[in-house]
């Protein structure tokens, strides 16, 4: 279902319902819009399952049980189009609810916004992918309610991701990761995984976050800024072993920057950011077993 929405109102609600296992809902917009997920299971085997292509504010109400399948390739792009994920949006995708959302992909990420993703309310989202990252929103990811869970394989991939900031205000978050390191051949460098990863700023304030990476060279929490723990409960187990022809050499639960002695080593650490780290409240448990 291609959905073009040229309306004058300002706000438009879709219901999906139903499955569907060689389909998908894709929007063209120019309004705020609500996506209703009301017991649908969509699978697309060659993109995208939701493609929302508007860039104004885009509601996901979950209700009921829930599906969203990619394929291994995305092979019905157009041209000037973007798709990233299984549950792509060019705007910011904002999702609650009481239901439960499970999202499987196998060509791309989970859910990717090319703004903001926002996790409120109470819905239970299930991420797990084996090709790119868990959760990635580009300005921002931001969880304050709900029950999140991601769980990522593929190499130097994270669970949650944002160009600029990732902030947990709440909720019940569960990240597992277990890929290794790879080479990134759009930034010419070697790149390990995380199970979360903030370009600018990382802040955990409430609620409760779990994270475990058995991927070598693999980080915990990972950011380029600096890192505020105001509240909350943060717990990181890393098994991975440190990788390259250095090994890093500072392996470890936390530890500043660039931690290399050659180009491709990576060393693996529970919490690692370029920037100060900041202590001010809630709990910090760290466990690493490469020292």
């Amino acid at each position: 279902v291609v959905a073009n929405n040229t309306s004058s109102s300002e706000k438009v609600q879709y219901e999906l319902s139903g499955s569907t296992s060689n389909g998908y809902f894709k929007v063209y917009s120019n309004n705020k819009q609500a996506i209703v997920l009301n017991n649908v299971s969509i699978t697309n085997p060659e993109g995208a399952a939701i493609n929302n292509q508007g860039k104004k504010r885009c509601y996901v109400i979950v209700n009921g049980s829930n599906s969203l399948s990619d394929g291994s390739a995305y092979t019905q792009t157009p041209d000037g189009e973007d798709e990233k994920a299984a549950f792509f949006s060019e705007g910011q995708l904002i999702f609650s609810g009481s239901g439960s959302l499970k999202v499987t992909a196998s060509g791309k990420s989970g859910i990717t916004s090319d703004d903001y993703v926002h996790f409120m309310g109470s819905p239970v989202v299930s991420v797990t992918s084996s090709a790119g990252h868990g959760i990635r929103g580009k300005d921002a990811v931001i969880v304050s309610g709900g029950t999140l869970e991601a769980r990522v394989s593929a190499a130097m991939k994270k669970g949650v991701a944002s160009d600029s900031l990732v902030c947990f205000r709440g909720g019940e978050t569960t990240i597992a990761v277990t890929g290794g390191v790879a080479y990134d051949s759009d930034d010419a460098e070697y790149k390990a995984s995380a199970g979360v990863k903030a370009d600018q700023v990382f802040v955990m304030q409430d609620g409760s976050l779990t994270i475990t990476n058995s991927g070598s060279g693999g980080k915990g929490v990972s950011g380029d800024g600096p890192g505020y723990f105001q509240g909350g409960s943060l717990t990181v187990t890393v098994t991975g072993s440190n990788y390259g022809s250095s090994g890093g050499g500072m392996g470890g639960g936390m530890g500043p920057g660039k931690s290399s002695a050659s180009d491709n080593s990576k060393s693996a650490k529970g919490i690692k950011f370029d920037g100060n780290i900041y202590i001010s409240a809630g709990t910090v448990i760290v466990k690493a077993s490469n020292h």
